[in-house]
């Protein structure tokens, strides 16, 4: 039986697994093994921190802002990155 921390992973891992489609609780618990009201649990305390986005009851989950931060790698770094690089080629032309 995995420990706690083992079964946030495996429930990081099925929502990166479904990449930018929010998974619902049922379908998370169908991916994992785990229990529905131990993953609404362990949701519930990765979105505080912002690992964990709650896109809608209906629709469900996705990945956080807080979890691409930690890889710098994702859709929140890639539109920041592209929208600079104008403002920054012409600050590197400038100095």
């Amino acid at each position: 039986m995995p420990n706690a921390v083992q079964k946030a992973m495996l429930i990081l891992r099925a929502l990166s697994d479904a990449r930018e489609h929010p998974l619902t609780i049922s379908a998370i618990s169908a991916a994992t093994g785990i229990h529905t009201s131990t993953v609404s649990h362990i949701l519930k305390e990765l979105c505080v921190d912002g690992y964990v986005l709650r896109v809608s009851h209906r629709e469900g989950y996705v990945i956080g802002p807080e979890l691409h931060l930690l890889t710098r790698y994702g859709r929140y770094g890639e539109p920041l990155i592209r929208s600079c690089h104008s403002v920054m080629r012409w600050l590197n032309r400038e100095c």
